[in-house]
């Protein structure tokens, strides 16, 4: 994802996975927050990523189930 121009931009931004498709490609969403709202960001990100069941390798791991 693009995090750079937001940053450039000072925008903080974030990319959080959120599962596999089901060619096991990785889906992410990324977030960005008004100026100053880092800490905002980072809770919205824990939060999905927690819910999401964070990032997971696809290398050994042919069974692990996409959700899409």
């Amino acid at each position: 994802m693009y995090t750079g121009i937001w940053n450039a931009l000072r925008l903080p931004a974030i990319v959080c996975p959120v599962g596999l498709t089901n060619d096991f490609v990785p889906l992410s969403v990324q977030m960005i927050a008004s100026p100053d709202n880092e800490r905002i960001l980072m809770a919205a990100a824990q939060d999905i990523e927690r819910d999401q069941g964070g990032w997971v390798s696809t290398w050994n791991q042919p069974e692990t189930k996409p959700i899409f």
